[in-house]
């Protein structure tokens, strides 16, 4: 999730702006099946005359990766978290060329990608069913992202959590507790609470007179209202907030050079550069002929 520098001006606020029909927004497939990652920016989705001026944030949405701790699942993870994957694009491919080319492929191509700090993410959000396992190994993995601990990425953001489907669960109040216990303690979140929180979905068995249709449901909305208006709050620091991905690549190339792994970054970096040059003279050449 990416937040602008200013909290919202008021909870009020927030709450027009869920009235109005902020809420909702969610594509994870596009219209082939592929997973692709959506960007909602606060100025589009606000856009209606009563929340102009407020600082909404935008939001990133991501569907589900398998429940996994691998060097390749942390690496898209980070590409998403330092801006490099660019909205709507299929998550599917990128997975396959890194399996396809290696990871230090994958690293190399973005890493002379220019992108915009705006699309950078300043809070990430990991969201989990109350009604099924923690997916503790895939908790473990973002964290990893999210909040490096290694010297070459060093840019960290802070993290929060929530668990869906607390309607269904409060029917088995021990399980549930129990389940909500490791959820917290996956996310190191314990003693800050503040940065979790359960909530009931809009659906069916929650609102089976379909009221939700016709005017939003305060009961359902104003928790996570009062959960986004504490995402917001400008007082959670990004580390090193400007470092951006080429620089942590460049870090890791710049490492001894007796390492086999660096040996071969530094081979893919100049056989990358290589064929994109030559990429760049074939088109140029091109263009000129058909001016020609």
């Amino acid at each position: 999730m990416k937040v602008m520098r200013e909290s919202p001006k008021t909870f009020q606020a927030a709450y027009d702006c869920a009235v109005s029909g902020a809420k909702g927004l969610t594509f994870n497939r596009d219209a082939t099946g592929n997973d692709v990652m959506g960007r909602f920016i606060g100025s589009r989705y606000g856009a209606d005359w009563d929340t102009e001026g407020y600082a909404l944030p935008t939001l990133v949405d991501l569907t589900g990766f398998a429940d996994e701790d691998t060097a390749l699942i942390e690496e898209i993870l980070r590409l998403i978290f330092y801006g490099k994957i660019k909205e709507e694009s299929n998550i599917n491919e990128i997975f396959s060329f890194a399996k396809d080319w290696g990871i230090e492929a994958l690293q190399t191509k973005y890493a002379l990608t220019q992108t915009s700090d705006e699309r950078k993410i300043d809070r990430a959000i990991f969201v989990a069913s109350a009604i099924e396992e923690i997916p503790k190994n895939l908790i473990r993995c973002f964290l990893k992202a999210a909040q490096p601990k290694g010297r070459n990425y060093t840019r960290a953001i802070p993290v929060f959590g929530i668990l869906t489907h607390a309607d269904l669960a409060s029917q088995q109040i021990r399980k549930f507790e129990n389940l909500e216990g490791n959820f917290i303690r996956a996310l190191v979140m314990i003693g800050f609470k503040t940065r979790y929180m359960k909530c009931s979905n809009y659906c069916d068995d929650v609102d089976p007179e379909l009221t939700r249709m016709e005017v939003s449901l305060p009961e359902l909305d104003i928790p996570v209202l009062k959960f986004m208006v504490e995402v917001c709050d400008a007082s959670y620091d990004i580390s090193i907030s400007n470092q951006t991905y080429t620089q942590a690549i460049f870090a890791q190339i710049a490492g001894p050079l007796t390492s086999t792994r660096n040996i071969s970054c530094i081979w893919i970096f100049i056989c990358f550069v290589l064929i994109t040059i030559v990429i760049m003279m074939v088109s140029s050449a091109m263009v000129i002929l058909s001016v020609m």
